[in-house]
């Protein structure tokens, strides 16, 4: 069954100048429509929820965290893409597709649990 995803970002900089960006995608699955997941602080790597990893290509992603974390994509092994608390991170219709495992892998440092909230499709 496929689905649409819409993504409507409005962006405005010191009050003033505004852009919205509109983009509807068609995805083959949701792997994760809008999951709340709790990571610990143990800095190790979380992998994504098995939902996520049975896609084997994500094209829309969003994950926002209440905490610091590093976000890694597509089997990056290396810095990543750290997050601070409030911070978020969109892909979309983008194509991560490393390897089901490693589409999406994060680690928590921050000294808090971080609560994610993640919405990952594709195929």
């Amino acid at each position: 069954m496929a689905h649409t995803v819409k993504i409507d970002l409005r962006i405005q900089v010191d009050g003033g100048l505004e852009r919205r960006f509109v983009r509807t995608v068609s995805v083959d699955e949701l792997g994760a429509p809008f999951a709340e997941i709790e990571k610990a602080n143990d800095g190790g790597t979380y992998s994504a929820p098995n939902a996520v990893q049975d896609l084997d290509s994500i094209s829309v992603l969003f994950l926002k965290t209440d905490q610091q974390v590093t976000a890694r994509l597509d089997g990056q092994s290396d810095a990543g893409i750290v997050l601070n608390a409030g911070g978020f991170l969109l892909v979309c219709d983008g194509t991560i597709d490393a390897s089901a495992s490693t589409n999406l892998t994060s680690s928590n440092n921050s000294g808090s649990t971080a609560n994610y909230v993640l919405l990952a499709a594709g195929s």
